[in-house]
């Protein structure tokens, strides 16, 4: 394991105990029976327990990458129903996002944290709404405002963090028909001044910049802010290939034909500068207040 409380001795340590108490037979079936739970929780396939919205929480757990939640879900997967354990995934899902994704807490600390409520369910049946009310007291989850005023000047590298974090808020605002087509299944991650600049973009950047006074100025400028929030948005994958680094005007007329509100809603900026960067990145912050509440 990677943490000392959960290293490999203790594990094996743990074995021995529960082997000396149980059966060869069935030892072998409980781990069995762990290793199916596990890999529906990790891959979101079919299972009775698991509805279609538990499976697109799985799925982004997955793409935050917070393998620490999984003793957790597996637990729940066993001794909750099916309505209680999609709440049980929403409910780590906004967890983990504001923890972990946003807030950066210790992953050693979140660990035990979770272990130890996956052993109050497991034995003394602790329910999804005290497992609730445990994690909104919890010291490693922000206040509001705290949260808040991070998502005010975050960005995020990863592509998985940035979709996530996209699609939820268009959700927060649009029908999810809508966003099932065009921002889950197909969708790709826009950075609106784009990840490579040419000429174009370097005098657009100083023109319409007061700080930014030559070419190298449009380059710092440019690394600063490409994955700010504010900087990006959804588009379809074939839009996305078309649009590439093309000049802020002509990205504009593809913006404007986008049924995803964030993307049409571009129009709001005519120019795109470190002004309109910071006033969506404001709007985004106040939504995912909203949003990412416990």
């Amino acid at each position: 394991g990677k943490y000392s409380f959960n290293s490999k001795n203790k594990l094996y340590d743990k074995l021995g105990i529960i082997s000396k108490h149980t059966s060869g037979e069935k030892l072998l079936k409980n781990l069995r029976d762990a290793n199916i739970l596990y890999k529906i929780i990790r891959d979101g396939t079919s299972h009775s327990k698991i509805s279609n919205l538990c499976r697109d929480d799985l799925f982004w757990l997955k793409g935050l990458g917070v393998k620490i939640v999984y003793p957790l879900l597996l637990v729940g997967l066993k001794k909750f129903k099916k309505n209680d354990f999609e709440k049980l995934t929403s409910l780590c899902l906004k967890y983990m996002f504001r923890v972990k994704t946003v807030m950066n807490v210790n992953a050693s600390q979140l660990e035990q944290e979770l272990a130890e409520i996956a052993f109050c369910v497991y034995h003394k049946n602790m329910t999804v709404s005290q497992i609730k009310d445990k994690l909104i007291q919890s010291s490693n989850n922000p206040s509001h405002e705290t949260f808040q005023s991070q998502m005010k000047d975050i960005e995020f590298s990863k592509s998985s963090h940035q979709k996530y974090l996209l699609v939820k808020l268009i959700e927060h605002d649009q029908p999810r028909s809508v966003t099932d087509i065009t921002a889950v299944a197909s969708a790709s991650v826009e950075h609106i001044m784009p990840r490579k600049i040419k000429d174009d973009w370097h005098n657009y950047i100083i023109k319409h910049n007061g700080d930014v006074k030559n070419k190298n100025d449009a380059e710092i400028f440019q690394k600063k802010y490409l994955n700010s929030l504010g900087n990006l948005t959804i588009v379809s994958l074939p839009k996305n290939s078309s649009l590439g680094n093309k000049p802020y005007d002509d990205k504009m007329k593809k913006y404007l034909a986008s049924q995803i509100g964030m993307t049409s809603e571009l129009k709001k900026y005519p120019i795109w500068n470190l002004k309109s960067i910071k006033k969506r990145q404001e709007k985004f912050s106040e939504q995912a207040k909203i949003i990412w509440k416990l």
